[in-house]
């Protein structure tokens, strides 16, 4: 990627998530033109929300990178490389290279005998197990949580679980309960994540991230907080990961009430 990144180079990104994104930051670095194609309308919107989505676009596009959301690809053109992206309202973007970025799905085909998923996964036990002898970590294991089986695709969720199932391949009967947590960088600034929301009910900030340099947002499921993502507020989500691992979130209305709820349930435990 570096060595096609150069200046001048012109390279559409389809996919307008995390590695989609990180791509046009490192790329557009280096001094290419970069576009970014996405199903969403906002960036992250279904992760992070439309509003720290549209903020993280705001950041993209003030290094020049430019975006075409909402759209699918029609085709590609070209004889031999690629020389355009055709758009499906007929809009045409000349390129030189095309970096893809359109999400995983689990290859478990391989797999005899074991009861898939619907999205191809395996389910396991709370030790990684799946049957006798056999252990799953990383991007195909559907683990068990006090919400039910989650299905995380991150490399910190992924080495930790390898971690445990290899323990417990040697016999030491560790359970896997980590609360997930992974970061990323966005034009520099980095956006901390813990929990896990399959999809957001409500959202509540303490900070706003549109005039604000740092601030936390709750992410409200099925009546509770199911996950946080902080920038620049790193000491907080480090205390917010030690409450979820201990049972010990607030409700959703001490938050709605509060200032200062983190420190009054750090001061409530010692």
């Amino acid at each position: 990627m570096r060595d096609l990144g150069k200046q001048g180079k012109r390279v559409v990104i389809i996919g307008s998530s995390f590695i989609g994104l990180e791509g046009a930051m490192s790329l557009r670095k280096l001094g290419s033109e970069v576009d970014i194609v996405g199903l969403e309308k906002v960036p992250f919107e279904k992760i992070l929300g439309e509003k720290i989505g549209r903020v993280v676009q705001r950041w993209h596009e003030k290094e020049g990178i430019r975006f075409h959301l909402g759209r699918k690809v029609d085709r590609l053109e070209g004889n031999g490389a690629v020389n355009a992206v055709v758009l499906d309202n007929g809009e045409k973007l000349p390129v030189d290279f095309v970096l893809l970025g359109l999400g995983v799905k689990p290859r478990t085909d391989f797999l005899k005998n074991i009861e898939l998923e619907k999205d191809g996964g395996v389910k396991t036990n709370e030790y990684l197990q799946i049957s006798t002898d056999l252990y799953a970590a990383g991007d195909i294991a559907h683990y068990p949580t006090a919400y039910g089986q989650q299905r995380i695709e991150h490399w910190k969720v992924a080495g930790l679980q390898g971690y445990i199932a290899g323990m417990n391949m040697a016999g030491k009967e560790a359970p896997y309960r980590a609360v997930p947590f992974f970061w990323t960088n966005q034009q520099g600034k980095r956006i901390n994540y813990v929990g896990h929301a399959t999809k957001i009910d409500d959202i509540l900030f303490d900070g706003d991230p549109e005039k604000d340099d740092s601030f936390l947002a709750c992410y409200v499921q099925e009546g509770a907080i199911k996950a946080v993502a902080g920038l620049k507020r790193d000491q907080d989500i480090i205390a917010i990961r030690e409450l979820m691992q201990e049972g010990r979130m607030p409700s959703v209305e001490m938050v709605q009430k509060g200032i200062n709820w983190i420190d009054e349930l750090k001061e409530s435990s010692t």
